[in-house]
């Protein structure tokens, strides 16, 4: 199986675009399109496993999140911005409605695009936005600037046990590991980019009522053992939009994408066939 990773525009739509500006993507397989946005601390290289097995039915495209390129250098107040226009960027370029699939943060991603333009989109699968609601702010008040003074004093596993504690969420015993996690280079080299994300996130604010909005059909993911923050969050967005579905994860959490990765897969295509059809193009 091939994998094309490029940094470039979608065929016919880069014309005077940097190859820093340009999106990143990885494609696997052929047919109809499946977009897919990746979660954070890492870019798309965990969603692999459910791009491959989807591959024999779809064209899959993964965005490397211009977040997590570490070749480039933050701008917080765009990070969202410049994100959805990417993604908006590639779902243009393939001159087909796509199927964008979005987890984690890259799922309030997916949703920002589709907000901006629900065109290039014939549905959405959402898997566990940290979306802020009224009742339920996206991590504990001071988490950001707590984070940000641990990395400026070079304290990266600390940077990363406050994020999963007081914004993930995660059992006492993950966060516990988290300086030890953090030596791990693979690792430490995304967690100030897991920072400028949550940051992103919470300048982003409550953006129900634009959800609402979205000119396509929502599958709503959440997992059965994933925090009860993140099964509250999509539950919310799930009631709020008129064409949504929640869909649980039975036995799996907040990465079924590394645990289930061929029963994710087979239940996006499952979502994305009524909608684009398969790889022979029969809905």
């Amino acid at each position: 199986m091939t994998l094309k990773i490029r940094a470039g525009a979608m065929p016919g739509h880069n014309h005077g675009v940097t190859a820093e500006r340009a999106p990143m993507v990885r494609e696997l397989g052929r047919g109809r399109p499946i977009l897919v946005v990746h979660g954070g601390m890492g870019n798309e290289v965990p969603w692999l496993r459910v791009a491959k097995a989807m591959s024999t039915r779809y064209r899959v495209v993964l965005i490397r999140r211009r977040l997590y390129r570490l070749e480039i250098p933050v701008r917080l107040e765009q990070a969202i911005a410049d994100q959805v226009a990417e993604v908006l960027d590639v779902a243009r370029g393939f001159d087909e409605p796509c199927v964008i699939v979005g987890h984690s943060s890259g799922a309030l991603i997916a949703l920002e695009a589709l907000a901006a333009d629900s065109g290039p989109f014939a549905g959405g699968i959402i898997y566990e936005p940290p979306t802020p609601l009224p009742e339920l702010p996206f991590g504990e008040p001071g988490l950001g600037p707590r984070a940000r003074a641990a990395l400026d004093a070079g304290h990266v596993g600390r940077a990363l046990q406050i994020y999963l504690r007081e914004g993930f969420r995660a059992p006492n015993w993950w966060s516990a590991v988290a300086p030890a996690l953090a030596l791990l280079p693979v690792v430490r080299q995304f967690v100030p980019r897991q920072i400028d994300d949550y940051e992103s996130m919470v300048r982003l604010g409550v953006r129900l009522d634009a959800y609402a909005t979205i000119d396509c059909p929502l599958w709503v993911l959440a997992g059965e053992k994933s925090p009860a923050h993140f099964r509250q969050r999509s539950a919310r967005l799930a009631a709020t939009h008129p064409r949504a579905d929640l869909v649980m994860l039975p036995g799996a959490g907040h990465n079924a994408n590394q645990s289930q990765p061929r029963r994710l897969g087979d239940l996006i295509c499952d979502f994305a066939k009524p909608l684009i059809g398969d790889s022979a193009g029969r809905a």
